[in-house]
């Protein structure tokens, strides 16, 4: 049986979440920037000790927030010392993300989504940059889920038609559009020294629980989710294998909401049992809109990369992004993007130049 997908709900959810303070640590968090900016560790510590010291919780929301909170302390720890030592935290992070059925640390979500407004705004720095991040990241997420909403709701209808189809993926086309701009404001707003040397150092990986996990980061958003609906089967050979593993790698940092998405669409596809997969192969009116999104997302894609090259142009040789990847794996999601909308109907010949350009 299938599990449903309300994008409202979740955003409500995740508002509900960022609406708590479950540790009481609104008066220590704000704090943080000014701890961070002098690499005061032993203030973190001494902070995460006393927040989470005898706190247990069966509430999902409180679990949340509660990882939230002690994530922003954890994540700034590790920054300042790599070395740092959580096993004291451990077992109320792993009790937190039991009861929580996420990962025991920060993701993009409790990072923006279900971020407090306002003063309780939590942040490593809350400078003007960051609050255009959050703001920016915020915004596409909530759009991205509304976007969700309609496409998943067309997977497993046996009586789908185009009209209700074409709806959904329109719904899809106005998400990846705020995406986009949102994108812009962050390149208009953030340099890739700010972001490079300032920001992105508070999203570490850590180890918890014997296990390796990645700091918040673009992969994490719902667009994974569209990437699951609209883009699996993957493709075949070597690109396919790497885009089952991000697929896998990725899927585990989402709500489990998203997560029952991804799931429930994959066993769909490879059962050959989908009324979605059917009409955006064989309707040729589905077909033209479908190619049409895809190249949508690709005027997301092409920017992002060139963002990306930015930043990793300044940093150390082997550096990877905050959800673990280089560049190439931009690359590769574009290769398959592309390939997907040529099996539809063939995308405008490219004009000579930088192929980043294309679009803009």
């Amino acid at each position: 049986m299938t599990t449903s997908f309300i994008g409202a709900d979740q955003n409500a959810d995740d508002l509900a979440v960022a609406a708590m303070d479950p540790l009481r640590a609104d008066d220590v968090l704000a704090e943080l920037p000014a701890a961070n900016e002098r690499a005061d560790t032993a203030w973190m510590v001494d902070a995460l000790a006393d927040l989470s010291a005898g706190f247990d919780t069966a509430d999902v929301h409180t679990a949340r927030a509660a990882l939230r909170d002690l994530g922003f302390l954890a994540a700034s720890l590790v920054r300042h010392d790599p070395d740092a030592d959580l096993h004291g935290i451990e077992p109320t992070l792993l009790r937190l993300a039991a009861v929580a059925d996420e990962v025991p640390r920060d993701t993009v979500y409790s990072y923006t989504t279900r971020n407090p407004v306002g003063p309780r705004r939590r942040g490593f720095l809350l400078s003007d940059e960051e609050h255009v991040f959050i703001d920016s990241v915020v915004a596409a997420t909530q759009a991205l889920n509304l976007a969700v909403d309609g496409l998943a709701a067309c997977r497993d209808r046996a009586d789908l038609d185009e009209d209700v189809l074409l709806a959904a993926l329109g719904q899809v086309h106005d998400g990846v559009e705020v995406l986009r701009k949102n994108l812009r404001t962050v390149q208009r707003t953030i340099t890739p020294d700010y972001f490079s040397h300032r920001l992105r150092p508070y999203f570490p990986s850590m180890d918890i629980g014997g296990r390796s996990y990645m700091g918040p980061g673009g992969a994490q958003m719902p667009l994974l989710v569209l990437d699951v609906l609209l883009l699996a089967p993957s493709e075949p050979g070597q690109l396919g294998a790497w885009h089952d593993d991000y697929l896998v790698e990725n899927v585990l940092y989402l709500p489990p909401t998203h997560r029952a998405v991804c799931d429930d669409t994959l066993l769909a596809y490879r059962s050959g049992n989908s009324p979605l997969l059917r009409c955006l192969l064989e309707s040729p009116r589905v077909r033209a809109e479908y190619a049409a999104l895809l190249k949508r997302i690709l005027r997301f894609r092409y920017p992002h990369r060139q963002v990306a090259r930015a930043n990793m142009a300044i940093r150390a040789e082997g550096s990877l992004g905050s959800g673990g990847y280089t560049v190439e794996a931009l690359d590769h999601l574009i290769e398959i993007t592309t390939s997907k909308a040529a099996v539809t109907l063939p995308l405008p010949r490219q004009r000579r130049g930088n192929a980043d350009d294309r679009d803009r």
